[in-house]
């Protein structure tokens, strides 16, 4: 959201809107569209025109589970995020009933990422 609104007449009034709790505001379409949502209430309630009205998210991914796999050591559970599908390392513990909704942190060193084109980790060495 921020990104493409970088570089608008600087002039006008701004508003920043973080959220914390919910990291969902950024994922797939529909979250797009809660975005587009958000900026407009903003914008109609600050009078910040809607491209001064810059969101950011952090904390928790929630996400319907899709599969789960119990691998004994651990349970792989796969959640639909956004338009994507995302497989989690849970604890060996761990039970959800598919299209529960689960909640999700994401240490960034755990996260790892791959090139779309060729299926190659990014950054790794």
């Amino acid at each position: 959201d921020c990104q493409g609104k970088l570089g608008a007449d600087p002039s006008a009034s701004a508003a920043i809107l973080v959220t914390s709790g919910n990291s969902n505001a950024f994922t797939g379409h529909h979250g797009q569209t809660s975005v587009a949502e958000i900026v407009a209430a903003v914008s109609g309630i600050t009078g910040a025109p809607a491209g001064r009205v810059f969101t950011a998210s952090t904390g928790v991914i929630s996400a319907p589970v899709y599969a789960m796999e119990l691998l004994g050591d651990a349970t792989m559970v796969t959640v639909r995020a956004g338009d994507s599908m995302v497989a989690v390392k849970a604890h060996k513990e761990f039970r959800a009933k598919i299209g529960e909704e689960v909640h999700i942190t994401l240490p960034r060193t755990a996260c790892h990422l791959f090139d779309a084109t060729d299926g190659q980790r990014l950054g790794a060495g």
